[in-house]
Parts: C-alpha cells; sequence; structure tokens
C-alpha cells in the first residue's frame, strides 16, 4: 500500500510544503495529519525487504511510487529522508543488480523492454 499521506492525501507537495512544513521538513519521523511518516513505511516494509534480500533469484516489485521510493533508497544506501525526492521513471522498470556491497542500476524504458523481448541487447 502506498505512504498514508492522511488529510495531505492528493494534495500537490508545493502545497504540503507551504502548509506542513515541519513534516516536509523530517518525512521520516513527522507524521502527516492522520497519516504515515516514512519511517512507518519503512517499518512496514521491513519483512519484505528481508525476503528480497535472502532471495537468490531475480526479484520484480511492483508497488505504488512512495514504496518505490522508500525501497530505492534503502537499496541505494540513501537516507530515508531523501526518499520524497527520489525521481523514478514512470512506466519503465529500475534493475537492481548486486554487485558487492552495493548494486548496479538501470532503467529500462518501455523501448528496451520491447527491445529485449525481440531478443536483442537492451
Amino acid at each position: 500500500n502506498p505512504q498514508d499521506r492522511g488529510s495531505c492525501n492528493g494534495m500537490p507537495a508545493s502545497e504540503i510544503k507551504a502548509r506542513y512544513p515541519d513534516v516536509w521538513a523530517d518525512p521520516v519521523s513527522k507524521r502527516f495529519p492522520g497519516g504515515e511518516s516514512l519511517e512507518d513505511v519503512l517499518r512496514r516494509l521491513m519483512p519484505t525487504l528481508v525476503e528480497i534480500e535472502q532471495e537468490m533469484r531475480p526479484s520484480m516489485v511492483v508497488a505504488p511510487l512512495s514504496v518505490l521510493q522508500v525501497l530505492y533508497c534503502y537499496f541505494t544506501q540513501k537516507p530515508v529522508s531523501d526518499a520524497l525526492k527520489v525521481s523514478l521513471r514512470m512506466h519503465s522498470v529500475t534493475e537492481m543488480r548486486p554487485d558487492g556491497a552495493d548494486f548496479i542500476e538501470r532503467t529500462l524504458t518501455e523501448s528496451n523492454l520491447l527491445q529485449l523481448a525481440k531478443g536483442g541487447n537492451a
């Protein structure tokens, strides 16, 4: 499920920043009015994160943007406080391939995916 932004659901980021600057300044520990903080989302995702990390085969996660932003921060070792600033391309697949302690990242667009489906390299 996406992050519950309570009374801010559907509100543009600019309006949230103006009306609730304390929440926007510290989204990890401050909850949206009637909703969740990023810490709440991360806590909710922990069982899934453990499963993904223990899986030996490739995993695909299809989720709402807010969840993908938190997962992206986790796997790229960025602070979760940056999650609201993470820009993920719509209608694409972001591949995170393990490389030692880091991950190699590539974004596959619709045209890349069609090329792969036809047996080509993307």
